[in-house]
């Protein structure tokens, strides 16, 4: 996810054959019912899945077809920056990031769906800006840029957010003033969490079982900003972001420890501002436009080498998420359809 109020407009789904890619990967594009900026997009199944658009009133908006229609805009969130959404097609929790109150989190026990009176209601943490619902609908992991300071922090809710315990606080040395991210497996056992510091560095912090420690890598201390991790599972996980006028992946091996930078597909002049994995080697990176195009690059061998596919927009993507192998979702700037 990009850094604030910077974000999207335009959805698209990826329906990929299982034997393949051609050039263009299937990628279609499909009305998203708004013309402002869309911060995040998650999906529950292949058919269930919502977003956030920044800098707008009531621009929550959900889909129960698979993005063939969306529903109204949902009342409550303003300026949205992230979203997760957790449960089964019968019962599921939505909780997101509402920018305009200073990072607050919102939550909806009916998805934030097909209502403009849904039910959200605002928890505290501090200025909160990643989200990752994991195990069942109520333990909720939220990073943070002032998490009892100006640093880094990652917060913990058991109980659907009426209460939050503070994980982790990040050192004074790699304060962080821009909105990461935070993902985590599904069993909440692992979770990496990335932010970018008022110095124009950015800082990573990793937790197994619940016991948090900041990387000390040196190279990724010195990265401009950090936008946006996927952690497909307990070793693997994947940074973006963006150092001086060029994009950045970092990838871990370890559980985020330690970081290596990997190829950036030949790309510069932009930034990388979403990624998602599935597994350890297939995933997906979104970025701002260049050529006239939207970026979208795609790996199958853990980013060691990557393909550019065409989403069809010369609009900047900043949000991705990959369901499934078949079913891919982007979003990108100025509400394009």
């Amino acid at each position: 996810m990009k850094k604030s109020f910077q974000i999207l407009g335009i959805i698209f789904a990826c329906t990929v054959l299982l034997f393949g890619y051609s050039a263009k990967a299937g990628w279609n594009t499909q009305t998203s019912e708004t013309t402002n900026n869309i911060a995040a997009i998650d999906f529950l199944t292949d058919s269930i899945g919502g977003y956030l658009a920044s800098a707008a009133a009531d621009n929550a908006r959900f889909t129960s077809d698979g993005g063939e229609s969306w529903g109204s805009a949902v009342s409550g969130v303003n300026t949205g920056i992230n979203l997760s959404m957790y449960g089964t097609t019968s019962s599921y929790t939505t909780y997101a990031i509402d920018g305009s109150m200073s990072g607050k989190i919102l939550k909806s026990t009916n998805g934030g769906a097909y209502s403009t009176t849904s039910g959200w209601y605002t928890t505290v943490i501090g200025d909160a800006c990643g989200i990752k619902a994991v195990s069942d609908q109520s333990t909720v992991f939220a990073s943070s840029r002032h998490m009892g300071g100006t640093n880094l922090g990652v917060a913990k809710t058991i109980d659907g957010g009426t209460n939050w315990t503070n994980e982790f606080e990040g050192t004074d040395s790699h304060a962080s003033s821009t909105c990461g991210s935070i993902d985590c497996l599904q069993s909440g056992a692992n979770c990496v969490a990335v932010g970018s510091a008022v110095c124009g560095a950015s800082t990573a912090a990793y937790s197994v079982l619940g016991s948090w420690t900041e990387s000390t890598t040196t190279s990724i201390a010195n990265v401009d900003y950090l936008y946006d991790v996927s952690m497909p599972d307990a070793n693997t996980a994947y940074a973006v972001g963006k150092e001086g006028s060029d994009p950045v992946i970092y990838k871990s091996t370890d559980g985020g420890d330690n970081w290596t930078e990997i190829s950036t597909h030949g790309k510069t002049g932009i930034g990388f501002n979403g990624v998602d994995f599935i597994d350890a080697n297939t995933g997906w990176v979104v970025g701002d436009a260049n050529g006239g195009a939207g970026t979208i690059i795609y790996t199958s061998d853990g980013g060691d080498s990557w393909t550019s596919q065409d989403g069809g927009t010369s609009n900047s993507l900043n949000s991705v998420n990959a369901y499934s192998a078949w079913n891919v979702w982007a979003g990108g700037d100025s509400g394009t359809i």
